[in-house]
């Protein structure tokens, strides 16, 4: 049988924020952050850079890029769900000095969601695309969700 649509339970606290709609929500309220929307203005895009990046580094960098990695979820015994989705997130810039300035940005972002999105900084890297040159700073983080 089909189940009812669940709401989450502390749908006045988190604004309604479930996995479903975590991506689309966290994009939303990090893109908020007054220093990361002054680094990457609406650079922020889900799963890749867009192809166009090479060509034309100028137009899409800096940038952030979020993607979902893992959703582990959890049943209690009453039957809620606790949701924790891993994300990675990359910081992508012409130089290494940029992309560390974006990921400075995106961190206090996260950090300024605690109330909301429990956000769980878990790891970082600093990488370099050999075939594009570009420098990019990953931020692993881990957002907690609660569906009944």
């Amino acid at each position: 049988y089909p189940q009812p649509a669940r709401r989450d339970r502390h749908d006045s606290h988190r604004g309604g924020v479930t996995v479903s709609n975590i991506e689309a929500s966290l994009r939303t309220e990090l893109l908020k952050h007054v220093g990361l929307a002054s680094a990457v203005g609406t650079r922020y895009y889900p799963d890749v850079l867009p192809q166009a990046t090479i060509a034309n580094p100028g137009a899409y960098l800096p940038a952030v890029v979020a993607r979902r990695i893992t959703t582990p979820s959890v049943a209690s015994f009453t039957g809620a769900r606790t949701s924790s989705p891993r994300f990675q997130m990359s910081c992508w810039a012409a130089t290494h000095a940029a992309a560390v300035s974006v990921a400075e940005q995106l961190r206090a972002a996260l950090l300024s969601l605690q109330a909301s999105y429990c956000p769980l900084i878990i790891d970082e890297r600093s990488l370099r695309d050999h075939e594009s040159g570009l420098w990019r700073e990953d931020i692993d983080v881990q957002i907690l969700t609660d569906d009944e």
